[in-house]
């Protein structure tokens, strides 16, 4: 069988070779057949696609209406539909979006490369207004009209049928949905789709066409395009792969289909929905070769454009695939399209029914946007709360006269198109809030039945019923609701009953009360609101100015932040100052003017009510706390929240609770002193008497009262509670300082304050803590005697006062205080013992020792006078009541010595020291401590005078003996080699200096180690030494190395750390270091708040910078630093003082250095030789070193008398016309 067909099948192939080879042309026919049938296959399956084949059609869009994923709503009762349709042969994939771009609906990672925006869902929905975006759903259309290859057998007809099959399906499926509004955006053909579709639509009477409101054509060829002819040609081509001429064939230009279906469309617009058509002004390249190309407008502005009613066209400098590809918001022909787009679903958006807006306040005109604080709210308002009484609730909290109304008010004005009804209720009383709800009652349009109101609980009135009923109801999104609980301060009178529930609803409540978001069953979101930040104050204090569009100054800003910061930013008090500021003509003045006001006047200014109505609040800053304090005040008489608020707004720090607790342990002691009692006129009130009250045990203080006081006053924002230095404490701001410190301000009230503070002072004195030492310090009361007679303290009450903080001030090193407050101490003392005879003999010695105080801090106060006066009053009265002899009367003779050394009276102090050793050496023996310590006074005074021969030798004496006695390593043997190191640093003997100051220095760090105090001070003096010397990088360094150490041992407060500060300072300044300069005077600014400005340590760092400014050429600022250090000198030491002497010889030689000066240096070192010769000696160094200094500069003697007549100069000081220029 096989072989039968083996030779059938040969014998086929014989008979075809036989034909092919008679007929040639057929063999050619058929190869060049084949080989066209070839190309024709892969070459339109090149140049076109098929969408039965995987991965051929659209990637992420159905042929369906696809919503876009990420923008649009449920379907809301009137609402708005926008529904995109693209052209021929297009999907929503490639339409709206690049070529390489992810899901239109889905998010953008960043990394894929080729990613690029879908405008409708990227764009669009961000550039519509909030307060629209709810009601607005985006749809895309999706249809099937590629035509060139394996294409659907459908035609425009069919096209829009289904578009419109499919809107009612799945966009206006409910009763609700068939409400919403229309508006359609067509591409090219899609246009042509849109219209079919709406005059079908007419015609059914679907409603479709009756809410369409807007049509959108992007380059829709109403009459057609040439282009159709080359795409009907190559779809005839292509109909061997099923290709669809008939689509573009309807597109022919002019064509009878497309005249009539515009008549149509044009006879069914009637009224016209807003037609907007868009063309393109450029043409569309279809070839190019190197420089030839061939381009062609796809639908000329004829085409693409018509004229009629409710008509508009635009033009786009793009071709006809750039009408509809944006990838960029930025781009201009996006924010054309979408701008016309926000504009009618803007239009359509307000022409909803009405939203419901009750809320009977605005902003005021000065308001002040809080940005931060308003975004904060707005984001917390979002949080959802899925189990609680209402989905969304917010309270904001905090003091009185903060802004919290303000801020809610311009909540309610931001979110009036956001939420579908907004009411305002003023819980500030039952009254207000009955009001509130009858008006938003009438606002519903609800029937109420008021004649049940009288005698119902406020609950239950049928007007509050009524309106929480109605706002339960509202289910639906478009029917959110907004309340809002303004001053709801008062939480007792039941206002949570009447706060109403619903799905849809959010509530903001303002409340002074902490616990204001326990009112929500099931808590709330909260957020307490603070003062203004200093640029928010800033503007509203020169809002006025601001307006009038002229630009602001920096000075006029640098005033408005230093009055903003005075007044706390509080808006109340900044809303008032501004107020008062914008009502003066001149914005400038009127600043300048209020912030003197306030300095001077501050009470008056603050309870100012001629603004009161123009402001946010209807109130002061006097009265916006009165009604919370009075409230707290009745309902807790126990602990008088009120009183003890102004207790605490009297102290001057942070209170801590500490000083409570303490005082409560000392209130026995203070009572059996007669501070307080019932046998006295000042019995203790029972509410201090519950602060202060101990437990059982009578040891311990029960804190009980205190906490549930301050958490009233924290519960109302009137406090804050912070931690200062480890320790519990309670702060406020300065304003409700201020009020609440009035609040009670009568004597009594005063001298509880100073009683508290007394009971924690002496317990301190007995238990000592040096952490808790400051935060006393800081709120010590004023303990000047004027103020403590006026408080009715008999001097034995004022001396435990004084005695005390002396002790403190001294310990923490605020030297100034502790001696001020100690000669205050003495001199009650000297009052009450002036009479020696009413004591016996121990008593007046131990009242002479007192004296003997008292004199040496007159003198350290340089109160020099004074010192010597009553220091030679004690030498007599110590002869006379001691002897002689007596080392009682010894020490009185060196204390004196000690003050004529002071005042400059070398010679008088010189002879006491003198007597003083003789007697000490023949009653102690020579080689006693205090016979070397006179020594050492005397060498001292040596020094002074200028007899450094003298004074060298008689410290290498004193070392002598100090090594003997005590040993070389002895700190007294060790502070005698430093000053032994002075006199060295006088006749210039540098490496003797350094020698002795390096062995003190190791010596100690051996004996005491690297951190102690006394190390630390030697250290610090070689550094200066090593300056002095012309070594200043190591001085520098070693200056560092000491007061980094003295930071970490002493603090940086400490007196010794401050001062090797500004040595360190002052050493950078002389390196040109432009910040050093600000730094140093920081520095000595904390130092005169410790010493004293006239103290000889702030002096000389004052005249060190003096130095470095000079150095560094800046002769004004050096000038008026030692021009300070003058007049400071002449007041508290006089002109002829040595000190004052030398400071002006200092002037005279910057002046010397300074160009142009040189007859003014001339005449200053004249003055300054005058007075050395008179006052302090012709042969002392420093009057010699200003005659060789006059002869540098060319003046003989002879010529004294002659510049000093010229000039007619006596002293130099700042009100001399020389010295002024």
């Amino acid at each position: 069988m096989d072989l039968v067909q083996t030779e059938t099948t040969s014998s086929l192939w014989e008979i075809v070779s036989q034909k092919l080879s008679s007929y040639p042309w057929f063999l050619a026919v058929v190869v060049v057949g084949t080989i066209m049938l070839l190309i024709y296959d892969k070459v339109t399956k090149l140049l076109t696609i098929s969408r039965r084949e995987n991965g051929q059609g659209p990637k992420w869009s159905k042929f369906d209406i696809e919503p876009a994923d990420n923008f649009g709503s449920k379907g809301s009762c009137h609402g708005i539909d926008v529904i995109f349709v693209h052209g021929l042969g297009s999907n929503p994939d490639t339409t709206w979006g690049s070529k390489k771009q992810k899901h239109p609906g889905a998010l953008q990672t960043g990394n894929e490369k080729g990613w690029q925006s879908c405008w409708v869902t990227d764009f669009l929905p961000e550039d519509v207004p909030e307060e629209y975006r709810k009601d607005v759903r985006l749809y895309f259309y999706n249809y099937d009209s590629y035509y060139q290859r394996d294409a659907p057998q459908e035609r425009l007809q069919t096209f829009a049928s289904n578009m419109l099959r499919r809107i009612e399906l799945q966009v206006r499926k409910t009763d609700k949905e068939k409400t919403r509004s229309l508006i359609f955006v067509g591409h090219s053909y899609g246009g042509l789709v849109i219209k079919k579709a709406l005059v079908q639509a007419k015609r059914q009477k679907s409603g479709i066409f009756e809410q369409t409101k807007a049509i959108f054509f992007l380059g829709t060829p109403h009459r057609g395009s040439q282009f159709s002819i080359m795409g009907w040609l190559g779809s005839q081509l292509l109909r061997p792969l099923g290709a669809n001429p008939s689509i573009p064939g309807e597109l022919v230009y002019d064509s009878t289909n497309l005249m009539e279906l515009h008549e149509e469309f044009i006879d069914s617009c009637k009224p016209s929905p807003s037609v907007t058509n868009f063309y393109e002004t450029r043409k569309s390249r279809l070839f190019k070769i190197w420089f030839w190309q061939w381009e062609e407008m796809c639908v000329k502005e004829q085409s693409a454009t018509y004229s009629g009613p409710n008509t508009c066209k635009i033009g786009l400098p793009v071709d006809h695939y750039g009408l509809n590809k944006f990838h960029s918001r930025k781009d201009e022909n996006y924010q054309a399209i979408s701008k016309s787009l926000i504009k009618i679903i803007v239009s359509e958006g307000s022409r909803r029914p009405s939203r419901i807006y009750s809320v009977p306040q605005k902003t005021v005109e000065n308001f002040t946007a809080r940005n931060d604080l308003s975004d904060m709210i707005k984001a917390m308002l979002k949080v959802k709360h899925e189990n609680n009484s209402v989905p969304h609730a917010l309270a904001i909290h905090g003091l009185g006269g903060i802004g919290k109304t303000q801020l809610a008010l311009k909540c309610a004005e931001d979110a009036r198109f956001v939420y579908n009804t907004v009411l305002w209720i003023d819980a500030t009383d039952e009254e207000t809030m009955k009001a509130s709800f009858r008006r938003c009652s009438n606002v519903l349009g609800l029937k109420v039945d008021e004649s049940r109101e009288p005698g119902c609980p406020l609950w239950e009135l049928p007007t509050v019923l009524a309106v929480k009923e109605w706002l339960l109801e509202q289910e639906e999104e478009n029917e959110r609701w907004l309340l809002i609980v303004d001053n709801a301060d008062d939480l007792t009178w039941g206002i949570k009953k009447v706060l109403p529930e619903g799905p849809q609803g959010s509530i903001i409540i303002t409340s002074r009360d902490s616990l204001a978001p326990k009112l929500i069953r099931g808590g709330c979101e909260s957020i307490q609101i603070g003062p203004m930040e200093p640029k928010e104050a800033r503007a509203l204090l020169l809002q006025d100015a601001h307006r009038g569009g002229v630009p602001i100054a920096g000075e006029v800003e640098a005033m408005a932040d230093e009055l903003a910061e005075i007044l706390g930013y509080l808006p109340i008090a900044v809303s008032l100052a501004g107020v008062t500021i914008g009502n003066d003509v001149d914005q400038e003045f009127g600043l300048c003017q209020y912030l003197e006001d306030y300095k001077t006047h501050q009470d008056e200014m603050l309870q100012s009510d001629q603004f009161r109505g123009l402001t946010a609040e209807d109130k002061t800053v006097w009265t916006v706390w009165d009604t919370t304090i009075r409230k707290l005040e009745e309902w807790h008489p126990d602990i008088r929240p009120g009183v003890f608020l102004s207790l605490l707004a009297k102290f001057r720090g942070s209170i801590h609770d500490e000083i409570i607790r303490r005082a409560s342990l000392q209130m026995e002691y203070l009572a059996n002193l007669g501070f307080y009692g019932p046998e006295t006129v000042y019995p203790l009130p029972g509410w201090l008497g519950n602060i202060l009250k101990l437990k059982k045990n009578g040891e311990e203080w029960d804190p009980l009262y205190y906490t549930k006081a301050w958490k009233l006053l924290l519960r109302y924002n009137l406090i804050q509670r912070t931690e200062e230095h480890g320790w519990p404490a309670i702060t406020m701001h300065n304003l409700v300082r201020w009020r609440a410190s009035r609040y009670q301000d009568d004597e009594l009230a005063h001298r509880w304050q100073y009683m508290v503070i007394m009971g924690a002072i002496t317990h301190h004195s007995m238990n000592p803590d040096p952490n808790f030492r400051y935060s006393l310090l800081v709120n010590l009361p004023d303990l000047g005697n004027d103020r403590l007679n006026s408080l009715n303290f008999d001097d034995a009450h004022k001396s435990i006062f004084l005695a005390s903080a002396t002790a403190m001030w001294r310990d923490h090193g605020f030297i100034k205080e502790a001696d001020d407050n100690e000669i205050q101490f003495l001199e009650i003392r000297k009052r009450l013992c002036h009479d020696k005879s009413t004591v016996d003999q121990e008593g007046n010695s131990i009242f002479l020792h007192l004296m003997l105080v008292l004199a040496k801090r007159y003198r350290d106060r340089r109160r020099l006078q004074e010192a010597e006066e009553l220091g030679e009053k004690l030498v007599l009265q110590f002869k006379d009541n001691r002897g002689e002899d007596h080392s009682d009367t010894i020490l009185s003779i060196s204390e004196l010595a000690k003050t004529y050394k002071c005042e400059g009276k070398w010679a008088k102090a010189q002879a006491l020291f003198e007597e003083v050793i003789t007697k000490r050496t023949r009653i102690l023996g020579p080689d006693n401590l205090d016979t070397l310590s006179s020594l050492s006074d005397l060498a001292s005074v040596y020094q002074c005078r200028g007899m450094w021969r003298d004074a060298g030798e008689l410290y290498r004496a004193i070392i002598e003996k100090k090594d003997k006695v005590l040993g070389p390593s002895h700190p007294e043997t060790l502070d005698s080699l430093e000053d032994l190191a002075v006199q060295y640093q006088y006749d210039g003997n540098w490496d003797e200096v350094f020698k002795l100051r390096a062995t003190v220095v190791a010596t100690k760090m051996r004996r005491k180690g690297e951190k102690d105090p006394s190390t630390l001070a030697s250290q610090a003096g070689l550094g200066m030494a090593l300056f002095f010397g012309g070594m200043y990088q190591k001085a520098r360094i070693t200056i560092r190395d000491a007061t980094t150490v003295r930071i970490d041992v002493l603090g940086g407060d400490h007196v010794d750390t401050l001062r090797s500060t500004a040595d360190y300072y002052f050493m950078t300044m002389l390196g040109g270091r432009e910040r050093a300069a600000d730094n140093m005077w920081k520095t000595i600014e904390l130092l005169d708040r410790m010493l004293g400005y006239s103290h000889p340590t702030v002096l000389e760092c004052i005249c060190n910078m003096a130095f470095a400014y000079a150095e560094n050429g800046m002769w004004d600022e050096a000038w008026k630093k030692y021009d300070l250090v003058i007049m400071i000198q002449n007041e508290v030491l006089g002109p002829n003082h040595p000190e004052t002497i030398e400071t002006e010889r200092k002037l005279a030689e910057m002046w010397s250095q300074q160009p142009g000066q040189q007859e003014l240096a001339i005449s200053a070192f004249i003055i300054c030789y005058r007075k050395q010769k008179q006052f302090i000696g012709e042969d002392h160094p420093q009057t010699i070193a200003t005659v060789q200094k006059l002869r540098e500069m060319g003046v003989g003697q002879s010529e004294f008398e002659k510049h000093e007549a010229t000039n007619g100069i006596t002293n130099i000081s700042r009100s001399d016309s020389v010295i002024a220029m």
